[in-house]
């Protein structure tokens, strides 16, 4: 229940957090301006009905969706290891 780095790296890819209401976030100034914070299970449902109901939020996570079936270091090695195996560089 502390403070950590991710919270700025979520913040710095323009990821939408929600989070408990941690002490160390008051700490910040202006930081909890730009951070959903629960109190409880009520308060958690009505923050992610909120934010899925923003389009914008939507069309993010279709992204993010997006780079993560198709741009994995798992994808790269499979389109590597077929290129390798073909013998022919992949078109980008």
């Amino acid at each position: 229940d502390d403070l950590n780095f991710r919270v700025f790296e979520t913040l710095g890819l323009g990821t939408e957090l929600v989070t408990n209401d941690v002490t160390d976030l008051h700490k910040i100034e202006g930081l909890t301006d730009w951070v959903n914070i629960y109190r409880d299970k009520v308060d958690l449902i009505r923050i992610i009905d909120s934010i899925l109901a923003n389009e914008s939020t939507i069309n993010t996570l279709k992204a993010q969706q997006w780079v993560k079936d198709n741009h994995t270091l798992y994808n790269r090695y499979k389109s590597l290891l077929k290129m390798i195996m073909s013998g022919h560089q992949e078109r980008f």
